[in-house]
C-alpha cells in the first residue's frame, strides 16, 4: 500500500522530471507543471503526515484554528508562537481579508430596487439605506463553514458544499491572494462492508501504535466472527465525508505538505462534528512547482525512507461543540507520528 510519502514524492518526481522553468512573482524561479492530483486515505482516523521530513504540527493546527476563527490579523498566531504569516503582515499584524475572513465573513453588498427588498430580507440581507430614488443598498455576511455544516446535517447529498477563499473583489486587499482556493465536501452512505473495513483499519492502526483495543476489535483483526451489531457499535456513523481541494498554486516542498495535513485535519474536524467518518482527501494543484532554491532540500528528503508507522488523530471534546472554531489546540491529539529530520528551506516572499 502506498504511503502519503510515496504519493507525494511520486508527484515531486514528475515535477522535477517534466517541469519547465518559469519566472514567478518572488523572482526566485520555479520548476513547474500544470495540473497534478493526489489522493490520501483518511479512514480509521489516519492523518496523512509526511514522514520523510518533520512537519511542525503546532503551526499546522494553530493556523487551521485561526482560519476557522475567521481572523485576518496574526495576533492569535503570535500568541501561540506561530510565525508563518509574519512576512506578509503589516505593522499592525493585519493581512487583509484572507482565508479565514472569506470562510466566515464573506461580504455581500448589493444595490437593488424596492420591489426586491422583501425577498432579500428573507435571505438575510439588511437594508443599509436608500442610495438614489427607488434604489437601496443591502448587505449580508456569509458564513461558508456554517452553511456547509448545515448542509451536512440536513442535506448531506448536496453538491453545493463548497468553501471558497478566492474573492475577486478583494484580491488586491489581501496581503497574499489565496493559493488554496476552492474546497468541495462530499458525503456518502457507508455500506456494511465499508463500516467493517473502517473498524478493522482503526483497530489495526491503534494496535500497531500500542494503544488498547476492544475484544471485538481483536476478534476483527484475528478474522473471528464479529456481528453487524458489534460493527455498528465500533463505527456508529452511517455516512462518510471526503474533501477535494483545488489549489491554484502549490509550493511543493514547503507549502503542499502543510496543505495536505491541514485540509485532511479539517475533514476530520467537520466529520466529527456531524457524526460522520472521514474518508478521503483529494488534492488538485494547478501550478505545482518546486522553487529553484528548494531543489537540494527536496533531493535530501527523497533519500529518506518513509516510516512504517501510521499517524492518526483523535479529537477530544468534539461532542460539546457545534462549530469547528470551538476546537482548542489541546483537543487535537496526533498520535504515532514518527519522522525524519526537519529540513529547512527559505520561504519565497
Amino acid at each position: 500500500m502506498l504511503t502519503p510519502d510515496d504519493i507525494y514524492l511520486d508527484t515531486a518526481e514528475i515535477i522535477a522530471d517534466e517541469g519547465i522553468m518559469k519566472s514567478d512573482r518572488t523572482g526566485t524561479g520555479t520548476i513547474s507543471v500544470f495540473g497534478q492530483q493526489m489522493a490520501f486515505d483518511l479512514t480509521g482516523d489516519k492523518l496523512p503526515l509526511l514522514t520523510t521530513k518533520k512537519l511542525v504540527l503546532r503551526s499546522i493546527i494553530h493556523e487551521l484554528i485561526w482560519f476557522l476563527r475567521g481572523e485576518g490579523n496574526i495576533a492569535y498566531l503570535k500568541e501561540n508562537g506561530v510565525g508563518i504569516w509574519d512576512s506578509w503582515a503589516d505593522e499592525n499584524g493585519d493581512l487583509g481579508p484572507v482565508y479565514g475572513v472569506q470562510w466566515r465573513h464573506w461580504q455581500d453588498t448589493r444595490i437593488v430596487s424596492a420591489d426586491q427588498l422583501d425577498d432579500l430580507e428573507k435571505q438575510g440581507f439588511t437594508v443599509i439605506g436608500e442610495v438614489s430614488f427607488g434604489k437601496y443598498a443591502v448587505h449580508r455576511e456569509i458564513d461558508q463553514i456554517a452553511s456547509i455544516l448545515e448542509q451536512l446535517r440536513n442535506n448531506p447529498d448536496s453538491r453545493r458544499m463548497i468553501l471558497t477563499a478566492w474573492n475577486p473583489s478583494v484580491v488586491e486587499e489581501q496581503a497574499l491572494p489565496p493559493c488554496h482556493t476552492l474546497v468541495h465536501f462530499y458525503s456518502q452512505e457507508l455500506s456494511p462492508l465499508q463500516r467493517r473495513q473502517i473498524a478493522k483499519t482503526r483497530a489495526d492502526i491503534r494496535k500497531c501504535a500500542g494503544h488498547p483495543i476492544s475484544e471485538a476489535e481483536c476478534a476483527l483483526l484475528n478474522g473471528d466472527d464479529v456481528t453487524d451489531q458489534q460493527i455498528a457499535e465500533l463505527v456508529p456513523a452511517t455516512r462518510g465525508l471526503s474533501c477535494h481541494l483545488y489549489q491554484r498554486s502549490g509550493d511543493f516542498f514547503l507549502g503542499v505538505p502543510f496543505n495536505i495535513a491541514s485540509y485532511s485535519l479539517l475533514t476530520h474536524m467537520l466529520a466529527k462534528l456531524v457524526g460522520m467518518e472521514p474518508m478521503e482527501f483529494v488534492h488538485t494543484i494547478g501550478d505545482a512547482h518546486i522553487y529553484t532554491n528548494h531543489v537540494d532540500q527536496l533531493a535530501e528528503q527523497m533519500k529518506n525512507e518513509p516510516k512504517e508507522e501510521v499517524p492518526f488523530v483523535t479529537l477530544e471534546n468534539a461532542e460539546r461543540y457545534q462549530d469547528p472554531a470551538e476546537y482548542r489546540f489541546e483537543d487535537i491529539q496526533v498520535h504515532n507520528y514518527h519522522h525524519h529530520q526537519f529540513i529547512k528551506a527559505p520561504v519565497a516572499v
